[in-house]
C-alpha cells in the first residue's frame, strides 16, 4: 500500500467495529492487522463501515512473534495506528494470567518493538481503567496503578512498554484509559449485554446486590474519543481517560433496563437483585476524571445512559425475535 495508511487492530471486535465507523467519513486507507483466521471477519467489519475494498488491507500475523509483525508493517507508509486487539480473562487463576500476557501485553510490545524505527504520526493505545484498582474515585490519570486482576496487570504492564518507547525513544504513544463501554452487539459475557440479553428474552437474571457504581460510556462515543486522540497535529500524545465522567450503581441501571425492557417490549424481566454475592476484591466505586481528555480535543460524551439502553435494548430484542422466529 503505497499511501499512508491508518493501522488498526482488533478492527472485528466490539470497539472496532464502532471505530472503522468512525474513521469512515475520514476517507482514509487502513491497514488491518489481526490473528490468524480472523481476516475475512477484519475485511467484513471495513466494508459494513463504509470502506470501499481497494482502500483495505488485510494482514494476518502471530502477535506472540515480533519478526511477523514487523514484516506485516514492512512495506506500508504508516500515519496513524489504533491498537484495540486484546481480550479480557475472567477470574484470577494461572489460565487467566497468562491468557492476559498472551493476548493483551505481547501484542502491544511486538506492535512498540516494530514502530521504534519508524514512528508514525500517532500510536493510540486502548488500555483500561481497570489498572486504577481500588483506589478512590473518581480516578485521575496521574493516580499510581494498582491492578488487581491478570487483565488490570496486562493492560497496565502494555501501557509501560508503549510509555517507555515514548521516552526514550519518541514514539507518540497515547494512552486511552477506557471506562466501561457498552452498546448494541457486544460480547455476551458483559455485564450490560447478559443483563440486557436476558431481559429482553424474559429469563431470570441473577446479580449482586448492586451497590457498585461504574462509569458507562456508550460505544460510538468510545470510538469517537478514540479517533480524536489520534489527532497528531492537535492533541499532545499522553495518557487520557475516556468515560462519561459519571457514576451509576448496578442496582440503578438493572432497574432503568427493567423499566426500558417493559416500555420498549412489553416484557417483564425478571432481574433478581441480591441473588449472587460480590466477587472477591470486587471494584465497588469505578468512576473516571475526564477533564483532561475534554481540555485536550473538546470530546465529551454525547449519549446519555438511558438513549444508549434504548439502543442497546433495541437491537437486543430484535436479535432474540428473529432468532425465536428460525
Amino acid at each position: 500500500m503505497g499511501r499512508p495508511v491508518a493501522v488498526v487492530t482488533g478492527a472485528a471486535g466490539f470497539l472496532g467495529r464502532a471505530l472503522l465507523r468512525a474513521l469512515a467519513p475520514q476517507r482514509c486507507d487502513l491497514l488491518l492487522l489481526t490473528r490468524t483466521g480472523r481476516a475475512s471477519r477484519a475485511a467484513l467489519a471495513a466494508r459494513d463501515a463504509g470502506f470501499a475494498d481497494e482502500r483495505v488491507g488485510v494482514r494476518e500475523v502471530t502477535w506472540s512473534d515480533p519478526d511477523s509483525v514487523r514484516a506485516a508493517l514492512a512495506d506500508s507508509t504508516i500515519d496513524r495506528v489504533w491498537h484495540l486487539a486484546g481480550r479480557r480473562p475472567m477470574g484470577f487463576d494461572a489460565a487467566s494470567l497468562s491468557e492476559s500476557v498472551r493476548a493483551n501485553f505481547e501484542p502491544t510490545a511486538a506492535l512498540v518493538g516494530a514502530l521504534l524505527e519508524r514512528p508514525p504520526g500517532r500510536f493510540v493505545f486502548a488500555g483500561s481503567a481497570e489498572v486504577y484498582g481500588s483506589q478512590p474515585a473518581p480516578f485521575a490519570e496521574d493516580l499510581a496503578l494498582a491492578p488487581a486482576t491478570p487483565y488490570a496487570a496486562a493492560k497496565a504492564a502494555a501501557e509501560a512498554v508503549g510509555l517507555a518507547a515514548a521516552r526514550g525513544a519518541g514514539l507518540p504513544f497515547t494512552v486511552a484509559r477506557m471506562a466501561v463501554v457498552y452498546g448494541p452487539d457486544q460480547e455476551p459475557h458483559m455485564f450490560v449485554p447478559q443483563l440486557v440479553g436476558a431481559a429482553v428474552r424474559g429469563e431470570p437474571f441473577d446479580m449482586s446486590p448492586g451497590e457498585q457504581v461504574r462509569d458507562l460510556v456508550y460505544v460510538d462515543d468510545a470510538a469517537a474519543a478514540l479517533v480524536a486522540l489520534g489527532d497528531a497535529g492537535n492533541v499532545p500524545p499522553g495518557i487520557y481517560n475516556v468515560g462519561s465522567g459519571e457514576g451509576v450503581a448496578l442496582r440503578d441501571l438493572a432497574g432503568l433496563v427493567s423499566r426500558l425492557v417493559l416500555e420498549i417490549t412489553g416484557i417483564s424481566p425478571g432481574i433478581r437483585m441480591g441473588a449472587r454475592p460480590y466477587r472477591p476484591g470486587e471494584i465497588m466505586d469505578y468512576r473516571l476524571d475526564v477533564g483532561r481528555i475534554a481540555q485536550a480535543t473538546g470530546w465529551r460524551a454525547g449519549t446519555s445512559l438511558e438513549q444508549g439502553l434504548r439502543y442497546t435494548i433495541i437491537a437486543a430484542h430484535t436479535r432474540a425475535t428473529l432468532s425465536s422466529q428460525g
